[in-house]
C-alpha cells in the first residue's frame, strides 16, 4: 500500500490523526510517504466524535496555513465525515463510499475547505 499511495504523488503538510493507538500508527506509517511537516493528534477525529467539530478542527488548521491535511482517523467515522465533505455528484454519491483499513481518499477543494465541496482525485483501496 506504502508504494501505491507514493506513486499518487501527495505531499501533506499536516498529519492529523485521532489519538486512538491503531491511528496514530497509521498516520506515522504514511508519514514518510506524505512527507508532512507537522505530526497532530485530535480528539475530533475519534469514532465518538460530532464530525462537525472534525470540520470546525480541519478549517482552524487551514487559518494557519495547513492545506494539504493528511486524516487518519476510524470507521465509520470517516464515512460519514467523507459524506459530509464530499460535492453532490461526484464520483461517489453518499452512501456508496467504504473504507476498508486503511483505504485512502484524497479530495481537492476549489475554494478552501468547505461542507459538500470535496472532489475527489483518487483512492486506494489494500
Amino acid at each position: 500500500m506504502l508504494p501505491r499511495a507514493k506513486s499518487q504523488g501527495f505531499a501533506a503538510n499536516l498529519a492529523l490523526s485521532s489519538p486512538y493507538l491503531r491511528a496514530v500508527q497509521t498516520r506515522d506509517l504514511f508519514a514518510p510517504v506524505f512527507s508532512p511537516s507537522r505530526l497532530e493528534t485530535s480528539k475530533a477525529l475519534t469514532p465518538s466524535a460530532d464530525p462537525g467539530e472534525a470540520l470546525d478542527e480541519l478549517l482552524a488548521w487551514e487559518a494557519e496555513g495547513f492545506t494539504r491535511i493528511a486524516v487518519f482517523t476510524h470507521n465509520p467515522f470517516v464515512t460519514i465525515l467523507a459524506d459530509l465533505l464530499l460535492r453532490p455528484g461526484s464520483a461517489f454519491q453518499s452512501g456508496e463510499l467504504v473504507f476498508h483499513t486503511p483505504t485512502l481518499l484524497a479530495l481537492a477543494f476549489d475554494r478552501g475547505l468547505t461542507v459538500r465541496s470535496g472532489r475527489p482525485q483518487w483512492i486506494l483501496h489494500p
